[in-house]
Formats: C-alpha cells, sequence, structure tokens
C-alpha cells in the first residue's frame, strides 16, 4: 500500500474503528517514520506479500 494511502487511513476515524485506537496510532507513527526515511510503500507482512499491485 502506498504510504500517502496509508497515512490517510491510519489517521482517520475509520482508521480508528479498523485497527484500534492505539493501534490506528502506532501504524500511523511508523508510516511516518519509514515515510521519511524514503520509503513510498507499506512494509508490514501483508503488504509486503502482495508486491503485485506495485508494478501495476
Amino acid at each position: 500500500m502506498p504510504l500517502d494511502g496509508l497515512n490517510a487511513f491510519a489517521g482517520s476515524e475509520t482508521g480508528a474503528q479498523v485497527f484500534g485506537a492505539e493501534k490506528s496510532k502506532g501504524v500511523l507513527a511508523h508510516a511516518q517514520e519509514i515515510k521519511a526515511a524514503g520509503a513510498k510503500y507499506c512494509d508490514c507482512p501483508a503488504c509486503v506479500a502482495n508486491i503485485w499491485w506495485k508494478v501495476l
């Protein structure tokens, strides 16, 4: 998943409902951290396992 989309989702009310309030804060913080380091895509195991969308 592109990090801009993940940041928007994890920082939203819906993201908090899906992940839970505390987990969504952690997801958002991690996404911001790896984006600042130059990453473009989420590095969680689920996203890494589904790399097909990166080449589309």
